[in-house]
């Protein structure tokens, strides 16, 4: 059995591995994956299933033609059960073949990547990643399971799926890309991630504004220098600059999120610093 107070579990399930070995490979999220960040307190394990595997077929396929017709083909209810309940649930410990979905549904948040999902968010990502903390009550194990196709069979959806999620509104070939783009931002918040936890504060879509712009050595690059006033060392001047710099970033290029952030004031009340 899963230490549950110590190692902290992600799973995969996609028709195509391969797409995630950068994700353990490169980068800070690479690096704890590796369990090479001397800052986290634990471990935690991405395992990734090849869903085929599960399927019962000579060729193994996983798909099958959706009933009232229409174009493209269906993931099916069965194969998507077996790689989640033997593949995940049997295959690493954290259950006896006959548990109950209730019990699954303790251990387990399964999240499905999908056009129709709800949009994946900052918020998202800290949501997610609290599930995974070590102090978590109880802690959970993430799945997320790779859309292909044109979807999965809508009872395995009802029946296992607690979340759905998409990256935009665009379609992309399958949902591995949208897993890795979950996956790296959500990672990023589990404590010991990153060097500095404090940049974490002051990133962009916190506080509903974009982070501002950013500036380093030369101090004068092609003719333009870097702003005097981040050279006199007068912090309040500093952060009040940045403050300014971030509403005026944020009205210019996602006018939704800035407009998102004004509401949260009265009509004769200005924005606080």
């Amino acid at each position: 059995m899963l230490d549950n107070q110590k190692i902290m579990k992600i799973f995969v399930l996609t028709l195509f591995p391969e797409y995630f070995l950068p994700l353990v490979s490169a980068g800070v999220v690479g690096q704890l994956l590796q369990g090479k960040r001397k800052n986290f307190a634990g471990k935690i394990q991405l395992e990734v299933i090849n869903i085929r595997e599960f399927s019962h077929t000579n060729y193994q396929s996983v798909d099958d033609a959706p009933y009232g017709g229409g174009a493209g083909m269906v993931m099916r209810p069965d194969v998507l059960s077996r790689a989640l309940r033997e593949g995940v649930w049997e295959r690493y410990g954290l259950g006896a073949k006959d548990d109950n979905l209730t019990l699954i549904k303790e251990k387990l948040h399964v999240i499905m990547t999908t056009p129709r999902g709800q949009v994946w968010t900052h918020q998202s990502a800290t949501e997610m990643a609290q599930l995974l903390t070590i102090d978590a009550a109880p802690l959970k194990s993430l799945v997320f399971i790779c859309g292909r196709y044109e979807g999965a069979d809508e009872r395995f959806v009802e029946k296992y799926v607690d979340d759905s999620f998409s990256i935009g509104d665009f379609i992309l070939s399958g949902g591995e890309i949208a897993a890795l783009a979950m996956l790296d931002s959500l990672i990023r918040f589990i404590p010991g991630t990153l060097g500095n936890e404090e940049s974490l504060k002051e990133e962009s879509f916190t506080g509903d504004l974009l982070e501002y712009p950013q500036y380093t050595r030369p101090q004068n690059f092609e003719g333009l220098p870097v702003p005097e006033i981040l050279c006199n060392g007068d912090h309040a001047k500093i952060k009040k600059f940045q403050m300014e710099k971030s509403l005026e970033v944020t009205k210019k290029f996602r006018p939704d999120l800035f407009q998102k952030y004004n509401s949260q004031f009265s009509l004769d009340e200005s924005p606080k610093n």
